[in-house]
């Protein structure tokens, strides 16, 4: 699935520029010709790759929940765009490129374009191009990628109403319809500790974002096993009243909902609402702006390093 939404994503990209596909020297002469060549060079091409790669490590990518993840999905982007690039029939794009110019523009005005092109303002236009392109690509790109994860989780959250007791689903359902919770409140960097184990203690740093994306890493320190983890990742949160759901991104099918109880500029208390489980039973949580440090590695522990949020 991952590598099929990368060839789509590449392919997207790759159209929205269209207008930097690159031609070689075709027998056709005049300013339509011309000025093909010189909006697709080689190096307009190698610019637009690398401003494309450049933008990989901040797409939500599904299936990709750590920058290094997505750093190495980068790798295989510009392998395809270079793959896709040496198999496209050039001579074909090339000609419908300059057909494209002789259809919409006269010899006149492709001329004027040509002496723009050739200043010093319109080659700086030229090489701001494949950045601006890249720009509007990872925009396309992370709104299909959100699309896709906000889709699941409506299907996780049908899911965990259906799991739910009477009493438990109406006051989830109640929370949900409840005035909106302060976003300004919500979307601070929090600290949690959370002991929900006598030998584990989890770190948390929870840096919820307005446009509904959120990165959180920590250490687990598991005193039963020596063990000291350190991970990180990123979500998708949704605001509905006085709940609120996020979505792991990497593994789209782990979402999670909170209902709010308590919200103020330092602090925060939310219940996890658990699928097949009464409210009463529902996990509190406790998030605060004070920072809460993670202890130094103890002695005897062995280092994990995970690619996703502990359960």
């Amino acid at each position: 699935m991952m590598f099929g939404l990368l060839r789509y994503m590449f392919l997207v990209t790759f159209a929205v520029g269209s207008s930097l596909v690159f031609a070689q020297d075709s027998s056709d002469k005049g300013p339509a010709n011309e000025l093909a060549s010189l909006l697709v060079s080689d190096d307009l091409l190698s610019r637009f790759l690398d401003a494309m790669v450049s933008v990989v490590p901040d797409v939500p990518v599904p299936n990709a929940s750590t920058v290094a993840e997505r750093q190495q999905i980068a790798v295989v982007v510009r392998e395809l765009g270079k793959q896709y690039l040496a198999k496209a029939q050039v001579q074909v794009l090339q000609r419908a490129t300059q057909a494209t110019l002789e259809a919409e523009f006269s010899d006149v005005e492709l001329q004027t374009l040509m002496t723009f092109y050739k200043t010093d303002l319109g080659r700086k236009w030229l090489k701001t191009q494949p950045a601006l392109t890249a720009s509007l690509a990872k925009s396309i790109a992370v709104q299909i990628s959100n699309s896709i994860i906000d889709d699941k989780a409506r299907q996780e959250l049908e899911g965990l109403r259906k799991s739910l007791d009477a009493a438990s689903l109406e006051e989830l359902d109640k929370a949900i319809a409840a005035d909106a919770v302060p976003l300004d409140l919500l979307c601070q960097h929090w600290y949690e500790l959370n002991e929900g184990d006598p030998d584990v203690t989890y770190y948390n740093l929870i840096k919820r974002e307005l446009d509904g994306s959120c990165a959180f890493n920590g250490v687990v320190v598991d005193k039963s096993e020596k063990i000291y983890a350190r991970y990180s990742g990123r979500s998708r949160w949704t605001l509905m009243g006085r709940a609120f759901m996020e979505t792991l991104i990497g593994d789209d099918s782990v979402s999670s909902v909170y209902i709010i109880d308590e919200l103020s500029k330092d602090k925060m208390v939310s219940r996890l609402v658990a699928e097949d489980t009464p409210s009463a039973e529902w996990e509190m949580l406790t998030e605060t702006t004070r920072k809460i440090a993670a202890p130094s590695v103890p002695d005897g522990y062995s280092i994990e390093d995970e690619t996703e949020s502990p359960e």
